[in-house]
């Protein structure tokens, strides 16, 4: 019995060799690409972050400062007072020094206060910042990434448009 044999011949154009490097190419460049944005919205959180916490380092060793200082004016504020209280003549001076200890005192602690306040404001508004900062980048990153996972199908259709041609010829 006799068998008879196939040939198959395949001829490639100059052309689709060209269209499939072209495409090959494309695909490379949208994954460097996509690849660049993520770690560049990598860097922007990292970088928020550092940043939140070098200010409210900054702003906590400040209040502290401030509460130190506070506290030591107010004990000695409290002192003066108490030697006070036990002198039995109270002159009058003693009585003003006093009175503008208590004062400078109080006005220490609303002063404690509005850094306080000041630095949870600031803190908030890092947060905010920080935020839009992260949700810009990712949007960013999501949205190059769907348009390289475009070019990728495009150029995968090409390249499989190109085999059945190549294949049919």
């Amino acid at each position: 019995m006799e068998h008879g044999s196939i040939t198959l011949s395949f001829s490639v154009s100059n052309t689709a060799v060209a269209a499939t490097a072209t495409a090959a190419a494309a695909v490379a460049a949208a994954a460097t690409a996509a690849a660049a944005i993520i770690v560049f919205a990598a860097v922007v959180v990292a970088g928020c972050s550092a940043a939140k916490s070098s200010i409210s380092s900054v702003f906590a060793a400040a209040v502290a400062a401030a509460a130190a200082a506070a506290d030591a004016a107010i004990n000695t504020a409290a002192a003066t007072a108490a030697a006070a209280a036990t002198d039995a003549p109270i002159d009058t001076a003693a009585d003003n020094d006093i009175d503008a200890a208590i004062d400078t005192a109080a006005a220490i602690d609303a002063a404690i206060d509005t850094a306080a306040a000041a630095a949870a404001a600031i803190d908030a508004a890092i947060d905010t910042v920080a935020a839009a900062a992260i949700d810009a980048a990712t949007d960013t990153a999501a949205a190059s990434i769907s348009s390289v996972h475009a070019a990728a199908v495009a150029a995968t259709d090409a390249l499989l448009t190109l085999l059945l041609l190549l294949l049919l010829t």
